[in-house]
């Protein structure tokens, strides 16, 4: 199931030309909290400066491994 959810996403982000990212590339997980605080830590690191002085993106669209995109025809924006 997860494969297809993945290749859900990935044709959604090729159309619209949009970045997949894993938050756990980002951050470790901090087991000593909710899960969410660490998808918050994620978003905040992508949404930050970075070591050149350029912000790594503008904004963060989240979803969550039980979701899927239905209708590929809408972007983000």
């Amino acid at each position: 199931m997860m494969k297809k959810l993945m290749y859900n996403r990935e044709i959604y982000a090729k159309k619209w030309k949009y970045d997949i990212i894993n938050g756990r590339d980002y951050v470790d997980i901090d087991l000593s909290v909710p899960a969410a605080w660490s998808k918050l830590k994620a978003s905040k690191e992508l949404l930050s400066i970075s070591g050149n002085g350029a912000k790594q993106y503008d904004y963060v669209f989240y979803i969550d491994l039980d979701a899927i995109i239905m209708n590929m025809n809408v972007n983000l924006e």
